[in-house]
């Protein structure tokens, strides 16, 4: 086959051509198999290169000769294919092979096709179509194999499309198209797919691959299309099941090419102010990304195919996600999606792309706790997989995995090696050895021997290996690359040979520093802010603005030793850093006072780090205003430490894992406890607080001021019943308001241990008798309520769990919430009890439960939810969710409630907008949760991107998903009649908005959008179209701001029978034309009083056809002899709505004929209408429509 095979290819060269030739070549490429084709291109290598410069010829020199011959085309699509096939696969053929016959020889071919593209008047040039896919082959080669981004042709290649392609207005006006909200097939032709998805993909794989100097900026690129590109992204990825398959391939490259953009070389802090100019922005695009993610049908196609656009589109789509995890903080927002991590692990079972699961199992490592992480089975699946290819990558001999270099690998699994799971899995699997070994090549993996030295096992297993702790010293001592150096003395520090013998400092010993402040740099300007504020009060601060130069971890020692207290500024960077984990383990391990104070919006501490700070409230700097935050620092920091007055006995973290400290209180002295009652019911408020402080729970004592026995039983009682993490984030901020003061663990733990020992076994009996003495006082509640809860279904909420999302489905306490039913006839005077306490507020009421709201505003101190007992007359209930009748919203935002008593609600979702917008402070979307009435519903997906519409008091939810505010505007204003341009508020989730006229533009027959330029009028949107879309001329634009509109070309103007004039939205060639429009559209107009206007050319009614088909009236613009014309006129000019059987012509408007199906126009049908009649059924069909 060989020697037939290279007779093929020498006859190419003979004149004339035989197609029989072609047609043999063709079919021996066919014919081969994955089993042959290793053989085949090893035996004719010389000849499929003569081949490939054969074709590049072909396309360079007089393509018109042979694009017409079917045989030619199938012969170059086959041998793209065959290419195609190679760069993917058979990694057996070295690169060299493949890129020798992929490359073209010389830039001269390449310019000669590029100026025959240019130079194409065809937009669907078959020429364009087949040198696209030889161009797309390229493109993947290099992205396949980005060694090669230093081949000149390739550099020529794409400093040439970056150059007369991407950054042109063609490309512009192309990419403008697709952010129309119908894509008509029409718009993607072969010229427009060369520019938007053959292009965009040429320059991505090059960037990707080539870091240095281009002939653009990645902010130049990003300035040219981004915005287009966000709008085209946020809007159709609401319809991916719309999509059709050149649209998909073209809004894949454009991904690749804006996230290789982003992810060049260089500083992105400008990049990401381009991409994403607001922080809702960059939000939306996340969840456009999570939509790709997701779509099921992109899945599909990686059982089927290894690559195809959904496979490109899903990898880049993941590699954006990655990039944004990785470089801002957006790690708590993806978060919030919680069925992500299980579309991960389908993704990453379904793929065999090797980028695919390398890319998930990065996203898995960002976004999954530790915790997480421990609960599923997904760590020893990620370790596995890591370590598998690293080691296949170790073992290459160019250091490489399927052509991913092993550095690019190693980055990759760096942020893993942070989590405690991870490193635990490596240990048991004992890996370390083989990091040690890459780590003579490659400096990052320190980094990640740190990071997994935190675990006590890895710490055994690297302090057997003396060879290398003699190593370790060497590089902390000698090594010319700090970033080395201070790796390895952090290694060497956790590993205790440095630090083990320094001396415990003494309570006694003087402090040179009140406080040190220990932080990610990523937050050195607040931290900045941070240190100023402080100073400024009188504090002596120790912070590292410059990083710590020589033996850092000695310095960072020496700070801590010599500072009474160290601030935590808690970040998602802050977790992941290596030196802020030892930092703050050793300040834990020296027992300095730790006060964390949030710094990233919606970070939730998790890991190590949750663990050292469980028991501390933090102050959350992103929750309150800086003035504020520092006040209640200010506090903080004035609070005596708990544990100066106690024994303090904490022992040095020996595990993996920093644990809270665990706090050994003083024994209390039997003498000094108080003689109390027997039955706890009986205590009143100032036994509660002398046992309290007797058992030296004096920060217990302060919070729980206002506690009786049987209030301090229902307290036991929801602690031990409800979320604890629930209930702690309240009593937290109970805490600050009330004390000042974090709320310690410690003490809540010893005080559920004292109520265990102090409650009889009996004391069910105690209290249901005390229950039957006292009468309605106690509501007939059992106040210790041990027995099992009964279930009230998902709507029916108790009074204090209803914010308790674990207690949504069933689970509630017997509790008997009304004592009378409540009266609303008439308006009565409120009273409420609170514990002890009574109070009359100065209102009005018409039931109980308004009287309770108003309470729980004007007494927040005494009345809480849980001990509000309010009367309005005679009608008394503790707060409850009312009725599905008569319903009011109620916030619960981080712990904090918020109830209103007179705005009625329809639904938890108009709530849940209602306390994002009045409580911004405190109220944001992670952490929010709204009720309306028994109805609760927490901040999610479905209610971020769904609509409500505010128009003239009433409120609606139309069913179609948002992006933005602005969109939902629109869809109120067309779907409800009562939505008014000046009358509409729209709100997607909690962001609302009213109507703001943006210009659209109407462009010929086949062209019309909307665009997002605010306007005043519309000549101002005139302007707007003609310089923002190719499409849009001076003699075919009609530019509307709102209902302003204006035509930039000649339009109609009507005068009928007045001197008033009325503008028709419509071109015009002539006077005659208008009249005409005017007769049709103007309802005073008749042929008797009508003078038209095309521009300055104006005319009178002269006789023409009209033509009445069925309920229809059309004007043709010729002039009529007879009605006979006329009918045969409109039926041959208006044969879409004018048949034989329902035509009427009229010539004149008075003389009419219907065509006879039999015999044509007879005159037996010719009749007279009075003007009278055809006045009256022209505004009766005007009417009508």
């Amino acid at each position: 086959m060989n020697d037939n095979f290279e007779q093929l290819i020498n006859a190419l060269s003979s004149i004339p051509l035989s197609i029989d030739t072609l047609q043999k070549i063709t079919f021996l490429i066919k014919q081969q198999t994955s089993e042959t084709i290793t053989l085949f291109i090893t035996q004719s290598l010389q000849s499929l290169l003569t081949l490939k410069e054969w074709i590049w010829q072909r396309f360079s020199h007089d393509y018109f000769k042979w694009i017409k011959q079917s045989d030619y085309i199938t012969l170059f699509n086959t041998l793209a294919l065959f290419n195609k096939n190679l760069i993917f696969n058979y990694e057996n053929i070295e690169s060299d092979v493949k890129a020798s016959l992929l490359i073209p020889n010389t830039i001269d071919e390449i310019n000669i096709i590029f100026q025959q593209i240019n130079q194409s008047k065809n937009d669907n040039d078959l020429f364009i179509i087949i040198v696209s896919s030889w161009f797309d082959n390229l493109s993947s080669f290099l992205r396949e194999y980005p060694d090669y981004g230093t081949s000149p042709i390739l550099c020529h290649i794409n400093q040439y499309i970056a150059r007369n392609y991407i950054m042109t207005d063609q490309f512009k006006f192309y990419i403008k198209q697709l952010q129309q909200s119908t894509l008509l097939p029409s718009i993607f032709t072969a010229k427009q797919l060369f520019y938007i998805s053959t292009s965009s993909y040429s320059v991505y794989s090059y960037l990707s691959a080539y870091t240095h100097d281009f002939i653009f900026t990645p902010e130049e690129f990003l300035s040219q299309f981004a915005n287009e590109y966000l709008q085209i992204i946020l809007m159709h990825t609401q319809t991916i099941e719309k999509w059709n398959n050149k649209f998909l391939n073209c809004i894949s490259h454009l991904t690749g090419f804006i996230v290789s953009c982003y992810w060049w070389c260089g500083d992105r802090s400008t990049r990401v102010k381009i991409l994403f100019p607001t922080e809702q922005t960059m939000y939306d695009f996340i969840q456009a990304l999570i939509r790709i993610i997701s779509y099921e049908p992109f899945h599909e196609k990686l059982k089927t195919e290894q690559l195809n656009d959904e496979t490109i589109f899903l990898t880049t789509g993941l590699k954006f996600l990655l990039t944004l995890l990785q470089t801002q903080n957006v790690t708590e927002f993806v978060r919030t999606d919680l069925t992500l991590p299980n579309t991960l692990f389908k993704l990453a079972e379904l793929s065999t792309y090797h980028l695919i699961s390398l890319n998930v199992y990065a996203i898995l490592g960002e976004i999954l706790s530790d915790e997480k992480l421990k609960e599923l089975t997904v760590v020893d699946q990620v370790d596995s997989f890591f370590y598998s290819i690293l080691e296949q990558a170790w073992h290459h001999p160019l250091k490489k995995y399927k052509q991913l270099p092993i550095i690019i690998l190693l980055r990759s699994f760096v942020a893993l090696s942070k989590s405690d799971a991870v490193q635990q899995s490596v240990a048991d699997s004992n890996r370390i050895g083989g990091f040690i070994e890459m780590s003579d090549q490659y400096p990052v993996v320190f980094d990640i021997i740190w990071a997994l030295s935190f675990n006590h096992d890895i710490q055994q297993q690297l302090r057997s290996n003396s060879s290398f702790i003699h190593k370790l010293s060497q590089l902390a001592n000698e090594s010319d690359d700090e970033q080395v150096r201070k790796t390895t003395q952090g290694i060497l520090w956790n590993l205790e040979i440095d630090h083990q013998d320094r001396s415990i400092l003494r309570n006694t010993d003087q402090n040179t520093f009140d406080i040190m402040i220990s932080y990610s740099h990523k937050e050195k300007v607040l931290c900045k802010q941070l240190y100023d504020e402080l100073t400024k009060n009188g504090y002596r601060v120790w912070i590292d603005f410059d990083q710590m130069h020589g033996n850092v971890m000695d310095a960072m020692a020496q700070a801590i030793d010599r500072s009474e207290i160290i601030i935590i500024c808690m970040s998602e960077q802050y977790r992941r850093s290596n030196f802020c984990r030892a930092e703050a383990h050793y300040a834990f391990q020296r027992q300095r006072r730790i006060v964390p104070v949030l710094m990233q919006k919606h970070y939730k501490p998790d890991g190590w780090l949750l663990f050292l700070i469980g028991q501390l409230l933090y102050i959350d700097f992103t929750k309150y205003e800086f003035t504020r935050a520092m006040e209640m620092l200010m506090k903080e920091l004035k609070v005596k430490n708990n544990s100066e007055d106690s024994e303090v006995n904490i022992e040095a973290e020996q595990s993996s894992i920093i644990a809270p400290a665990l706090l050994s209180l003083i024994a209390p002295n039997p003498m000094m406890l108080p003689m109390l009652p027997k039955n706890i019911l009986d205590w009143t408020q100032t036994q509660v607080h002398e046992w309290l402080t007797g058992n030296n729970l004096v920060q217990m004592a302060r919070l729980l001021t206002d506690l009786n026995g049987r209030s301090l039983l229902y307290f036991d009682d929801f602690i031990r019943n409800g979320d604890r993490k629930q209930i702690v984030n309240i009593l937290q901020e109970d805490s600050l308001r009330k004390t000042g003061q974090t709320l310690s663990l410690t003490e809540l733990a010893c005080f559920q241990s004292l109520m265990e020992s102090n409650i009889p076994s009996d004391s069910n009996t105690t209290n249901k008798k005390h229950g039957q003495e006292t009468g309605s006082q106690t509501n007939k509640i059992d106040p210790k309520r041990p027995q099992q809860r009964q279930s009230l279904g998902t709507n029916l909420i108790d009074p204090y769990y209803a914010f308790n999302p674990d207690y949504m489905g069933g689970n509630m306490p017997n509790v008997q919430l009304y004592e009378n039913s409540p009266t609303i006839n008439r308006p009565s005077s409120c009273t409420c009890s609170c514990g002890d306490m009574t109070f009359g507020p100065p209102v009005s009421c018409v039931s109980a439960q308004i009287c309770v709201a108003y309470c729980l505003q004007m007494y927040p101190g005494q009345c809480t939810l849980v001990n509000t007992f309010g009367c309005c007359g005679s009608s008394c209930q503790y707060f409850q969710s009312q009725s599905l009748e008569n319903r009011y919203c109620a916030c619960n935002c981080g712990g904090q409630q918020y109830f209103n008593p007179v705005d009625t609600c329809t639904s938890s979702q108009a709530c849940l907008t209602t306390c994002l917008q009045n409580f911004p402070q405190v109220c944001i979307p992670v952490t929010t949760q709204a009720c309306c009435g028994q109805d609760c519903k927490s901040y999610s997906q479905s209610v971020a991107n769904a609509c409500a519409c505010r128009c003239q008091g009433n409120t609606y939810y139309p069913s179609p998903t948002c992006t933005n505010a602005e969109g939902c505007v629109s869809t109120c204003m067309t779907t409800y009649g009562d939505c008014t341009f000046d009358q509409t508020q729209g709100c997607c989730g909690a962001s609302c908005s009213l109507f703001i006229p943006t210009c659209s533009c109407s462009c010929g027959p086949e062209f019309s959008t909307m665009t997002s330029v605010p306007c005043q009028g519309g000549r101002s949107c005139v302007d707007t179209c003609i310089s923002s879309y190719g499409a849009c001329t001076q003699d075919n634009t009609q530019a509307c701001c709102g209902n302003d509109c204006i035509n930039a070309f000649p339009s109609c103007t009507c005068m009928c029978g007045g001197s008033e004039f009325t503008t028709l939205a419509m071109t015009c060639g002539s006077a005659q034309q208008c009249v005409q429009a005017c007769l049709q559209s103007v309802a005073q107009c008749n042929i008797g009083n009508t003078r038209g206007c095309c521009g300055g050319d104006c005319s009178g009614y002269i006789p023409t056809c009209r033509c009445q088909c069925g309920s229809s009236i059309y004007y043709t613009t010729s002039n009529c002899a007879n009605a006979e014309q006329c009918t045969n006129t409109c039926i041959s000019q208006f044969g879409y709505a004018c048949s034989p059987t329902n035509t009427i012509g009229c010539c004149n408007g008075t003389f009419c004929t219907k065509r006879n199906r039999f015999l044509g126009v007879s005159q037996a049908y010719t009749f007279q209408i009075s003007f009278t009649t055809i006045i009256f059924s022209m505004s009766s069909f005007l009417l009508f429509i």
